[in-house]
C-alpha cells in the first residue's frame, strides 16, 4: 500500500506541474478576461463529468474490490461492462442536449458567441473522461491503484501540457480558445483508448455479459446525488460570479481556488489509495486494523495540511503572481479557501469511509444539506460582496461540513 501512495503521489506531482503549467501559460497569453471565459468552461466540464459519470466511479472501485477478495471474476466484469454501456448512453445523449444549449449558455453568461464551440468540443471530451475514469475506478478496485490514478489524473493534463507546446511552437498565431478545446479533445481520445487496452490487459477474463445494475440502484442513486452535490459546491461559485461579476472576477476566483486546492491533493491520492482497502476490512470485520489505518492517515493529513496552509500565508503574493500582474489581487481569496481546504485535511479521510462502509444514505443527506447552504451562501454573499463573498461561503460550507462528517463517523463507531 506505501508503495501504491508514494507511486500515486509521484504521478499525481507531475499531474499537478502540468495542470499548473497550462494554467499559468494561458493566463499569461489569454489575458485576465479571456482566462476567466476558459475557466468557466473548464468549471462546467468538471460539473458535467459528474453527471456523465453517473456517480459510477466510488460503486465501481468498492464492488470490483469486494468481488476481487472473494475471486468473484464474472461479477468483476459484470460490474464493469454494466456501468460502462450505461454511462455511455446516458452521456450521449446529455452530450448532445448540451451541444444544442451552448448557444444559450454563452449568451446568458458573456452576451456573445465566443465560448459557444469551444464549449461543444470541451463536452464530447468529457464524454470520453468520464468512461476513462470508470476505467480507472475499476483498475484502484482491482488493485491497480497508481495506475488507475494515471489515467485518471495524469495523462490526459500531461499530454494537454505537451500539446499546448506543440501548438505554440508550430504555430505562428497567438492561442485561442477555440484551439485549446481541439487540443483537450484530441488528448482525451487518445486516454480513453490506452487506458481501455490497458484494462483488457489487466483483466483477460471474459464471460457472458449480464447487467446487474439493478441490484446496485439503489446505491447508485445516493452516491449520483452524492456526486451531484459535492461538485456543485465546487463549481457554484463560477457560475454565479459569472451571473453577478464577470470573466474577469472568474479568472481570479479560479487561481485561488486551484492553488487552494493543491492542499487536499494528498488526500485524493490516500482516499484513492485506501478506499479499496476500507472497503475489504470493514466487509471482513477488521474494525480494529481499520481504526489504526485511518487514524495514521488522518494525523498525517493533519500535519501535511499546517504545513501548506502556512506556504499560503508566507508566500501566497509570489504563487499568484506567476500568472501575472493583474492576478495579483487573488491572494486575499487564497487565504480564505485554504482556511476552509485546511479543515478539509484535518478531518481526514471521513468522506471515504462513509462511502465504502456502506453508508451512503447518510452521506448524501449530509451533502445535499450543504449544497443548498452553499447556493445560498453565494447567492447572498458575491450580490453582497462580489468574489470575495464567493471565497468566504465555499470556506464556510468547507469546515462545517467536514466537521459534521466527522462527528458522523464517530457516532456510527465505524472505527
Amino acid at each position: 500500500m506505501l508503495k501504491d501512495t508514494f507511486i500515486s503521489i509521484f504521478l499525481k506531482g507531475i499531474g499537478v506541474c502540468s495542470s499548473f503549467l497550462i494554467s499559468v501559460y494561458l493566463g499569461r497569453e489569454l489575458g485576465l478576461e479571456d482566462f476567466g471565459r476558459f475557466e468557466f468552461i473548464n468549471n462546467l466540464s468538471v460539473f458535467i463529468l459528474v453527471l456523465f459519470s453517473f456517480g459510477m466511479p466510488h460503486i465501481i472501485t468498492r464492488e470490483v474490490a469486494i468481488a476481487k477478495a472473494g475471486n468473484q471474476l464474472e461479477r468483476i466484469s459484470n460490474i464493469f461492462l454494466s456501468t460502462q454501456y450505461f454511462c455511455l448512453g446516458i452521456s450521449v445523449l446529455l452530450s448532445l442536449i448540451l451541444v444544442l444549449c451552448s448557444p444559450f449558455i454563452s449568451s446568458i453568461f458573456f452576451s456573445d458567441s465566443s465560448i459557444e464551440v469551444p464549449l461543444a468540443l470541451f463536452v464530447i471530451s468529457v464524454v470520453l473522461q468520464s468512461l476513462t475514469k470508470n476505467i480507472s475506478a475499476a483498475l484502484n478496485g482491482f488493485n491497480k491503484v497508481w495506475q488507475g490514478n494515471l489515467f485518471d489524473q495524469v495523462i490526459g493534463v500531461f499530454l494537454i501540457c505537451i500539446g499546448i507546446i506543440l501548438f505554440c511552437s508550430w504555430s505562428v498565431s497567438v492561442i485561442e480558445l477555440l484551439d485549446i478545446a481541439i487540443i483537450f479533445l484530441g488528448c482525451r481520445i487518445v486516454v480513453f483508448i490506452v487506458s481501455l487496452a490497458y484494462w483488457k490487459h489487466v483483466f483477460e477474463y471474459r464471460f457472458p455479459y449480464k447487467n446487474i445494475l439493478k441490484k446496485l440502484k439503489q446505491s447508485i442513486s445516493r452516491l449520483f446525488l452524492l456526486s451531484i452535490t459535492a461538485n456543485i459546491t465546487l463549481v457554484i461559485s463560477p457560475f454565479i460570479i459569472g451571473f453577478f461579476c464577470g470573466a474577469e472576477e472568474i479568472g481570479l476566483f479560479s487561481i485561488a481556488q486551484k492553488l487552494a486546492f493543491t492542499t487536499v491533493l494528498l488526500l485524493q491520492i490516500v482516499s484513492s489509495v485506501l478506499a479499496p482497502k476500507i472497503a475489504e476490512m470493514y466487509n471482513q470485520g477488521k474494525r480494529h486494523e481499520l481504526k489504526g489505518l485511518i487514524g495514521r492517515t488522518s494525523g498525517l493529513l493533519l500535519v501535511t495540511g499546517a504545513s501548506i496552509l502556512g506556504m499560503f500565508v508566507l508566500y501566497g503574493k509570489v504563487l499568484v503572481g506567476f500568472w501575472g500582474e493583474e492576478f495579483l489581487s487573488a491572494y486575499p481569496l487564497l487565504i480564505i479557501l485554504a482556511i476552509g481546504q485546511f479543515v478539509n485535511m484535518a478531518t481526514g479521510v471521513v468522506g471515504i469511509t462513509l462511502i465504502m462502509t456502506g453508508h451512503d444514505r447518510i452521506i448524501t443527506n449530509i451533502s445535499v444539506i450543504f449544497v443548498v447552504l452553499s447556493v445560498g451562501l453565494n447567492l447572498i454573499l458575491v450580490s453582497e460582496f462580489g468574489v470575495q463573498g464567493a471565497a468566504y461561503a465555499i470556506a464556510l460550507v468547507l469546515i462545517v461540513e467536514n466537521l459534521f462528517k466527522f462527528l458522523m463517523v464517530k457516532k456510527l463507531k465505524i472505527v
